[in-house]
């Protein structure tokens, strides 16, 4: 009993004691949105730095078990992967005991201030592992837990007078962009594996799979670094302009904005390797691509939202909003919201572009997206406060002044909401009621819901999306090119362009 104890002195409750100055705002002047702050913790981006780049990951394939300790006012969470004071994670049973142990701690401690009949309370639940990896100014990439803020460790990387341009993460890797090196780290641990130079200046955040770290370039070309021989011979893609977005990565293809308005489509499988179509837009493509059921969802410059059929290759439906749109789609809930430089945002029908029922009309004074629970989103403003708005009907509901954010992490998984302050602090938070994480797919609902695990007849991963578009899904890049067929790729005759 004694062992767990000091087990346990060293362990810092990261929700309690948040000062107003320590992240972007107060839990007072949140909690009048219906929010609270989760945790909070510092990004590691040093004293006169800035936060470069941020993004998060999900791992379906490493379920973590939570263990949250309520008691009036008080709550602690811990993991299964939480340090004790020895430096190892607790495990499950370790947690459990650990907080059984608290729980006498606590009574005991109330009983001495006069506090009886205290209702402590012991809740655990199970996640997949989902971590937060940040590359700050300074060269320094940190993983933070997502759920307790927990930070799991940090690395230093390159130069830090040299740019840091972005981060990517898959299960196993991390990959992070210096100067003109890419360095591939472990996900677990934050150990450089290897490093490899690009062959021109990087321009964006890089993307990563199991395979390889693809890396837009200034010259608008795309390079690849292999993982199965540590970046020795990459490979380039060939487009034009400025690259000016993370490429997006499908089971099937890669894709990479451009300034010159396109978006250029490569499949990844052998037979179907090089460029594959593109979509040509009258104004530059500045931000990341959305991607749900086999179909992209594309903004421009040009004010127009694209619908692009990836196995076809071809625009579904095309929509204006009147003005430029610099920000990538959001697609949540079966639908798809944009917010153009109007600060208008629209709620469109994917399968059609239509306007969804009551939002006929934007939205107007609509800045930036930052989150959603089940049946509220949360955005901020022309300048800069949050509000509150009914997913349904779209009206606002409230709004707080909170001042102070520099970066938002827009998180589509689930109903966790992370912004960061001017000073580098990392805040997570949720609606009041909302103590376990919301997932808004049904995979992740049932993922949660059965402890971490799968359902037998279904596929291994929960979080995979039933593809649309096509009869050919399973191959859509791999079969032999006929005279209407845009995957046949690369060539520079206007027929093979089906956007033009």
């Amino acid at each position: 009993m004694s062992d767990l104890l000091l087990l346990g002195v060293a362990f810092v409750c990261l929700v309690g004691g948040l000062r107003a100055d320590d992240g972007v705002t107060s839990s007072a002047v949140i909690q009048r949105a219906g929010l609270t702050v989760d945790w909070f913790t510092h990004s590691g981006v040093g004293i006169n730095g800035g936060l470069a780049d941020w993004q998060i990951n999900v791992d379906e394939n490493k379920p973590t078990t939570f263990f949250t300790l309520e008691a009036n006012n008080f709550r602690e969470r811990i993991s299964q992967n939480t340090l004790n004071s020895f430096g190892k994670p607790f495990g499950v049973e370790g947690a459990r005991e650990y907080l059984q142990v608290r729980s006498e701690v606590l009574k005991a401690e109330f009983a001495n201030d006069g506090v009886e009949d205290v209702e402590i309370k012991i809740s655990e639940y199970t996640l997949p592992q989902t971590t937060i990896y940040t590359l700050g100014s300074n060269a320094v990439v940190s993983a933070v837990d997502a759920d307790t803020g927990e930070t799991k460790w940090t690395s230093s990387i390159g130069d830090p007078r040299l740019p840091s341009i972005g981060v990517a993460a898959s299960n196993d890797f991390v990959a992070a962009i210096n100067g003109l090196m890419v360095y591939c780290l472990e996900a677990s641990t934050g150990k450089i594996v290897w490093s490899g130079k690009c062959r021109f200046a990087p321009s964006t955040s890089p993307e990563i799979t199991e395979t390889a770290i693809y890396v837009p370039l200034l010259n608008g070309r795309l390079e690849s670094f292999s993982l199965e021989d540590k970046g020795q011979n990459s490979q380039v893609l060939v487009s034009s302009g400025i690259s000016t977005a993370r490429p997006l990565v499908t089971d099937y293809s890669v894709s990479w904005p451009n300034s010159k308005g396109r978006l250029t489509v490569a499949g990844l499988h052998t037979q179907s390797k090089g460029v594959a179509y593109q979509l040509i837009s009258d104004d530059a493509i500045m931000s990341a691509t959305a991607y749900s059921d086999g179909m992209f969802y594309v903004t421009s410059l040009d004010g127009f939202v694209y619908a692009v059929n990836e196995p076809r290759g071809v625009i579904d439906w095309q929509v204006s909003t009147g003005f430029g749109i610099s920000q990538s789609a959001i697609l949540l809930n079966d639908h798809v919201y944009v917010i153009n430089s109007n600060n208008e945002m629209f709620k469109l029908i994917p399968e059609s572009g239509k306007d969804a029922p009551g939002w006929e009309q934007p939205l107007q004074n609509i800045g930036s997206y930052v989150g959603a629970g089940k049946d509220n989103m949360y955005v901020l403003d022309s300048v800069g406060d949050l509000c509150v708005i009914d997913q349904d009907s779209g009206a606002i509901l409230s709004k707080v002044e909170i001042g102070g954010v520099q970066s938002v992490l827009p998180n589509m998984i689930s109903d966790r909401m992370y912004v960061v302050s001017d000073r580098g602090m990392i805040q997570c938070l949720r609606e009041i009621d909302s103590r376990i994480p919301f997932f808004h797919s049904n995979e992740l609902v049932e993922y949660e819901k059965n402890g971490g695990k799968t359902k037998e007849d279904e596929v291994d991963d929960p979080f995979a999306l039933p593809k649309k578009g096509g009869e050919n899904l399973d191959n859509p890049f791999g079969a032999p090119r006929p005279q209407d067929n845009p995957f046949g790729g690369g060539g520079n005759a206007a027929d093979d362009d089906p956007f033009k």
